[in-house]
């Protein structure tokens, strides 16, 4: 008597497939994240920085020539230790002619020290504005963020120039 064993090759590869996909599957070692303990390299940032607002009663008439919200492109250089900015500033927000006011510096100073998180520096720069005269001493605490190609961005921490709170983010460059 013969027996005669057909083996369906595909059925095999199949059953052989999802066992290495469920018993290959049942232990995967989470990836450990990495402490930063520095910055380096060069940055490119965008804040966004609200006065408190306006009186709305008075928007439709002449502006005092207050500033009601400010954007901040920025420029981190943290091996070099340099700093640069162009600060948007607007006046009369919601009516049909926007007063802006725009300073643009290049010849910033920047230093960095940990930060109050993990992950975390805090970052000085310094910069001398040659249209008021003065120099702005500005503050930032930075997170470093996907693998460090992104800085989250938190100032108004202390400092002259820094005033109501201001938000952003940073990519490497």
């Amino acid at each position: 008597m013969k027996i005669n064993f057909a083996v369906d090759t595909k059925l095999l590869a199949g059953i052989a497939i999802g066992a290495l996909m469920v018993f290959g599957g049942v232990y995967i070692e989470p990836s450990k994240a990495q402490a930063v303990s520095s910055l380096s390299g060069q940055y490119g940032c965008v804040l966004n920085k609200n006065f408190a607002g306006y009186n709305v009663t008075n928007v439709k008439s002449t502006n005092d020539g207050s500033i009601t919200g400010s954007n901040y492109l920025m420029y981190l250089d943290f091996t070099n230790k340099g700093f640069q900015v162009n600060v948007i500033g607007l006046k009369t927000w919601g009516v049909s002619s926007i007063i802006p006011g725009s300073a643009t510096v290049k010849n910033g100073t920047l230093s960095v020290a940990p930060g109050p998180l993990t992950n975390s520096f805090t970052a000085s720069a310094s910069v001398f504005d040659p249209q008021q005269n003065v120099t702005w001493n500005l503050t930032f605490n930075l997170m470093s963020v996907n693998g460090g190609s992104t800085l989250l961005l938190q100032e108004g921490i202390s400092g002259n120039g820094d005033g109501e709170p201001s938000t952003g983010a940073c990519n490497r460059v």
